[in-house]
């Protein structure tokens, strides 16, 4: 009787073993599939947040990240990718309450939380964590995250009354996050010079905006041209969209500085045309970022559209900023009604400027009314806080001087010395090649005028190409930014045809065009050699550029920017 069950029984602990192993291995390809990465899950936390946060609790399951940084995962991805600030702040207070034992990401969660309440206009709050990420940043050597966190403070202070202290600090900070060669020190930097800028333009400091703006694009050309000077790039990341996102900013900040200052001269001048002729360049570089599609830009652009005086493009960014409001009391929505106010006036629309009028003051009053109780409370925490954090940045200082001498005193040393020894040997490579670069533009133009004077006067043709092209040099009409052929044409009362024969014979370049941005760029070579302290955008006034425009041909003729040309001479 027994014997008949043995084959049923051996069959199935047979199916039990297989059953086993074929889960084992399910686990295991499970845990080890590479879609369920922190990596994965943020390459797609803004543009696909739901699949992210589904990636997110996967890598949770599979043992690939902790649940602590699962959780912070998720209030990224709630904040940047849902747009839904409070649920990720109570995230964040959720996660800390339950006391994370990993620092890095307390030190996360707190920047997180800074992000997210600077961005609700809560300064109080934003200097209590902006604080406390600091301290942990500090602890953990991370000085990228402290230039990000004073940068945050400073521009606090610069909105709560002391302005000329904020600038300064932001200024300084800038200047720190510059000279940092890793990934997350550009995207501070970035981050920071964007709070600077948003303060100058609120305190009328337009001209101020231009310097901060040109370093912000060549610091973004120096990741897309030199990536291997940076370390720290994630993986899986993509810096074609970060630098497209990045340069785009920076020319939408530069247009709002060049059509302002063109506004804030009333009367009509050579100056108020050229700034408003660089504005619409620089804009329309601008526009040919994939960035310059999305709502930031709408929001950035409509007030320089204003003053630009694009008032149908102005018009129909407030409609699409107006379709994306989920809520219309807040400030930037009561600017763009007094924008839209003005623009109906000077169409002569005056019914539509008294409805945009209306609702202005109905908003403004319920703010008023809203912010009122808050004001004085929060600034005076504010203050106070800002006493603490000074304080304990000190105490913090002294005590990880400390830290570093007792713990990593041997491994700094020695990481220094490589790191200088990498770092100055790359600087040396790219100076020994600028000065290589210099050297050759400077035999190049030597040659050019000596095949010139060789040449002489050889045929009749050639006189009337070289009355034209003393003419352009010795009139400086390569200087004017609106410079057409027809002016030369009517001028020597010659052809188009005839033009482009003289071009085709005595130039080896394909167009008028062509012809005269090489004539713009010898000139700005020269003047970039006889004055290197002059400005790169007085240079590219006055030769007709504007300053990116500049910068691009002067890398396109040279292999080398302005700037790395200056500090080769």
């Amino acid at each position: 009787m027994n014997n008949r069950f043995f084959p049923l029984i051996a069959i199935l602990l047979a199916l039990l073993t297989f059953s086993c192993s074929s889960n084992k291995q399910q686990r295991e390809s499970f845990t080890n599939d590479t879609i369920y990465t922190e990596a994965k899950a943020m390459s797609l936390h803004v543009t696909e947040p739901e699949r992210a946060l589904m990636l997110i609790d996967s890598a949770v399951i599979a043992g690939n990240i902790t649940w602590e940084r699962g959780e912070y995962l998720k209030a990224v991805t709630q904040y940047s990718g849902l747009k839904n600030s409070p649920l990720a702040r109570q995230t964040c207070i959720d996660l800390l309450a339950k006391s994370p034992s990993d620092s890095n990401t307390v030190e996360n969660i707190y920047t997180l939380l800074t992000a997210i309440e600077y961005s609700q206009g809560n300064y109080a709050t934003t200097v209590r964590y902006a604080t406390e990420a600091s301290r942990l940043a500090h602890t953990l050597n991370l000085p990228n995250d402290i230039g990000n966190m004073k940068g945050y403070i400073a521009h606090v202070m610069a909105e709560t009354g002391k302005t000329d202290e904020g600038i300064q600090q932001l200024q300084a900070t800038i200047n720190e996050l510059r000279q940092m060669n890793s990934f997350n020190g550009v995207t501070a930097y970035h981050s920071t010079a964007k709070k600077l800028l948003h303060i100058l333009i609120d305190n009328n400091r337009f001209a101020e905006m231009v310097p901060v703006c040109e370093a912000m694009l060549e610091r973004i050309d120096e990741l897309e041209f030199h990536p291997e000077l940076f370390s720290g790039i994630p993986d899986g990341f993509n810096t074609t969209e970060f630098i497209d996102y990045a340069r785009g900013q920076a020319l939408t900040f530069l247009t709002t500085s060049y059509a302002r200052q063109a506004t804030a001269l009333s009367a009509p001048s050579e100056r108020k045309n050229i700034l408003l002729a660089m504005a619409r360049a620089t804009d329309s570089e601008a526009r040919r970022t994939h960035w310059s599609q999305t709502p930031d830009y709408d929001r950035m652009i409509t007030a320089a559209l204003h003053h630009m005086g694009e008032f149908q493009r102005f018009d129909e960014a407030m409609d699409r900023i107006e379709a994306s409001m989920h809520d219309t009391l807040n400030s930037n929505y009561l600017t763009g009604l007094h924008l839209r106010c003005t623009a109906a006036e000077m169409r002569g629309r005056t019914a539509e400027a008294l409805s945009f009028l209306k609702r202005a003051n109905v908003i403004r009053d319920s703010l008023d009314r809203r912010n009122q109780r808050e004001q004085l409370n929060e600034l005076a925490t504010v203050y106070h806080l800002q006493e603490e954090q000074l304080a304990l940045q000190q105490k913090e200082a002294e005590a990880q001087k400390t830290h570093i001498i007792n713990i990593a005193l041997t491994i700094g040393l020695f990481a220094a010395i490589l790191f200088l020894v990498w770092f100055f040997w790359q600087k040396h490579i790219v100076d020994r090649k600028n000065h290589v670069l210099v050297k050759l533009i400077s035999e190049l133009q030597t040659q050019h005028f000596t095949d010139n004077a060789k040449e002489g006067k050889a045929k009749p043709d050639r006189e009337l190409f070289d009355r034209i092209d003393a003419y352009i040099r010795n009139e400086h009409l390569y200087a004017d930014l609106n410079l057409q052929r027809q002016t030369i044409i009517d001028h020597f009362g010659i052809g188009r045809h005839t033009l482009n024969q003289l071009l085709a014979e005595f130039t080896e370049e394909p167009s008028f065009t062509t012809y005269i941005n090489n004539i713009r760029i010898e000139e700005a070579l020269h003047l970039l050699h006889q004055d290197g302290g002059r400005s790169l955008s007085d240079v590219a006034v006055a030769v007709g550029f504007t300053p990116s425009n500049l910068r691009q041909q002067f890398k396109k003729r040279y292999g080398i920017t302005p700037t790395e040309y200056k500090k080769g001479r």
